[in-house]
């Protein structure tokens, strides 16, 4: 039965029959995976990244800068000698104020005494022999010449006499001006001589405070401006811009800002830390969170927005303000839809699904307090506030 099943398979008809039905088969195989690959390849359409956004419209702010600095006495003297001698008193003491013209060291008179005797007597005799000659002169007894000479003579007796009573005078070594004493570097019995350093007197009322501002800000400032000074015990008071540089210091860019302000009872004394509140006008603003802020592929700092298409754009912005609940960004358009989730998401030319938040409406109630009374604290009367 077998060799009658091998003779049949070698038929001719029986081999095209099998090939054919093998073709068959792999012709429909090869349909299907078509079929297959066909509905795999279909891309598949990208969901939107989804962002919340808020309405945000710029405000009127008060800006203000708030600097570090440190006090310095309006007028610094160096008392120096103007005449040798030896200390024989020290009336003034260190850290004591006083008056002008009050006495702060005496030096001894030494010969001074009989100079000036002797001064006085010479300025008698030429004034006689002056007068005798001008009699003389007019009877024409004596030349013009003689008359002349004798007023030479009183007029050099007289110099040496105001000579001698300025080195007197030059003994008791006075306070330029209302102050304080604040060094001496000598004793009583200490031998003094021309040109010697004696003491340090300081004027601290009133008295400045030192500031050094970014050349961004120097341009906003003018010279009479009112200010806010909080020294380091937390003690407050209102001084004014006395003087704004404008020479930049080499190595920070910055530049120097003095502000002048009354201290009659001397309780702030030279090189106390200060803090400086400048005001620099009012600018448009917008109150966010610090939360909202993003950096551009070129490191700018700013917000990122969606406009009416939906598209997300970039703003780069400058920071103006800051308080413990928010920021005041400036240099940013009037209205803006601020993404105020999402945005690390999401880059400038994207397409999102957008999602309302509630209106961005600028500092809560407490910050507005704040700002408006920091703005009557630094108010200058007959020149509007801050």
């Amino acid at each position: 039965m077998n060799l009658t099943l091998l003779k049949s398979l070698k038929s001719p008809k029986i081999s095209v029959l099998v090939t054919l039905l093998f073709l068959l088969l792999w012709f429909l195989s090869g349909l299907f995976q078509n079929s297959s690959s066909t509905k795999v390849s279909e891309p598949s359409e990208k969901a939107l990244t989804k962002v919340t956004i808020m309405k945000s419209v710029a405000q009127n702010h008060q800006a203000f800068l708030k600097v570090q600095g440190f006090t310095e006495a309006d007028r610094r003297l160096v008392l120096r000698a103007e005449t040798k001698g030896t200390v024989t008193e020290l009336p003034g003491r260190r850290g004591e104020a006083f008056e002008r013209g009050d006495i702060l060291i005496r030096l001894s008179l030494d010969e001074r005494g009989e100079r000036l005797k002797e001064a006085r007597a010479l300025v008698e005799q030429r004034q006689l022999e002056f007068k005798g000659a001008e009699i003389l002169a007019k009877k024409e007894f004596r030349s013009r010449t003689r008359l002349a000479d004798a007023r030479a003579k009183l007029e050099a007796a007289q110099a040496d006499l105001a000579r001698i009573r300025r080195e007197i005078s030059e003994t008791s070594i006075k306070a330029p001006f209302k102050g304080v004493l604040d060094r001496r570097s000598l004793e009583v019995g200490d031998s003094i001589q021309v040109g010697d350093e004696l003491a340090t007197f300081v004027d601290l009322n009133p008295l400045l405070v030192i500031v050094y501002v970014p050349e961004a800000i120097v341009t906003r400032l003018k010279m009479g401006d009112p200010a806010m000074i909080e020294i380091q015990d937390k003690s407050r008071c209102q001084g004014e811009l006395s003087f704004v540089g404008s020479i930049a210091e080499p190595n920070t860019r910055t530049f120097k800002v003095e502000v002048r302000f009354q201290n009659a009872d001397h309780k702030v004394l030279d090189g106390m830390t200060a803090e400086v509140t400048l005001s620099l006008g009012v600018e448009n603003a917008h109150y966010v969170s610090p939360a909202i802020l993003s950096l551009n592929d070129q490191g700018l700092i700013g917000v990122k927005a969606v406009d009416d298409k939906s598209q997300v754009h970039f703003h780069p912005a400058k920071v103006i303000n800051h308080n413990a609940n928010g920021i005041w960004l400036g240099n940013l358009p009037e209205a803006l839809n601020l993404i105020a989730r999402g945005q690390g998401f999401v880059t400038a030319g994207e397409k999102v699904q957008v999602e309302l938040k509630k209106t961005n409406e600028g500092p809560g109630r407490d910050d507005a307090i704040s700002s408006k009374t920091q703005r009557g604290q630094i108010e200058k009367s007959g020149n509007g506030a801050f």
